[in-house]
């Protein structure tokens, strides 16, 4: 029996390669540019953008905004509130593919030298004393948000940096 649960596994595992590899094709004929500038997001691998452009697809115009998208992969917080008493704060259902994908490339983003979501992340951790894994969670939905402005402007992304940021006067505008 262990001799046939072995032959299972490694057929199941070469029908997972062959699908991935299907994947991948398709991706780099049809969203090869796609492809690249969601694989320029510090924290995302080939195999997330993937899983990413399978499941969102390269037009994100079914979601008007960012808002959407990361309501539709069910990172927004719970608003379940009574008498001033929270009853729960997790996160709301969505779609699981993208959460996990997201939430991965968040891992790892927070885990990168010198970027955006890794000074976010020691800062909400150490800092402010919040628990590690809400943290992952706000890291993957400003992940998503990213993705959202990749494919709706079709543009490599740029890492966020406070020091470089340029502030415009209203005054001056008027």
């Amino acid at each position: 029996m262990l001799a046939q649960y072995i032959a299972e596994s490694a057929l199941l595992e070469g029908n997972k390669n062959k699908c991935i590899e299907r994947m991948r094709e398709i991706c780099n004929r049809e969203f090869e540019e796609q492809m690249k500038n969601l694989q320029t997001i510090l924290g995302v691998n080939e195999r997330s953008a993937l899983t990413i452009l399978a499941e969102i697809g390269s037009e994100v115009n079914a979601f008007p905004s960012a808002k959407h998208l990361v309501s539709w992969c069910g990172f927004n917080p719970r608003n379940d509130e009574s008498n001033k008493k929270i009853k729960s704060n997790k996160i709301t259902h969505g779609n699981r593919f993208v959460r996990i994908a997201s939430v991965q490339c968040a891992w790892a983003a927070s885990r990168t030298k010198k970027c955006y979501f890794s000074k976010f992340y020691a800062f909400h951790t150490q800092v402010r004393k919040k628990f590690k894994l809400k943290v992952v969670v706000a890291v993957a939905r400003k992940v998503l948000v990213c993705i959202w402005h990749i494919l709706k402007l079709n543009v490599p992304y740029k890492d966020f940096d406070p020091e470089r940021s340029v502030e415009v006067d209203c005054t001056q505008l008027a």
